[in-house]
């Protein structure tokens, strides 16, 4: 947690975002929340059909 929380205040501090230590639990959470997404995603196995229609002329 103490890695992530440093993380967070370097890329925060990086583009110039003031820096709010009650905020940080709350951003750690919103990306928590986007990386299981994300992951979730990757393995989703859609089958993708193709079907040909072959027109004689």
């Amino acid at each position: 947690m103490m890695q992530a929380d440093h993380f967070i205040k370097q890329r925060l501090r990086l583009h110039d975002i003031p820096t709010y230590e009650t905020d940080i639990p709350y951003i750690l959470s919103i990306m928590n929340t986007i990386h299981q997404q994300q992951a979730s995603l990757f393995r989703l196995n859609v089958p993708v059909m193709v079907s040909l229609k072959v027109c004689n002329l």
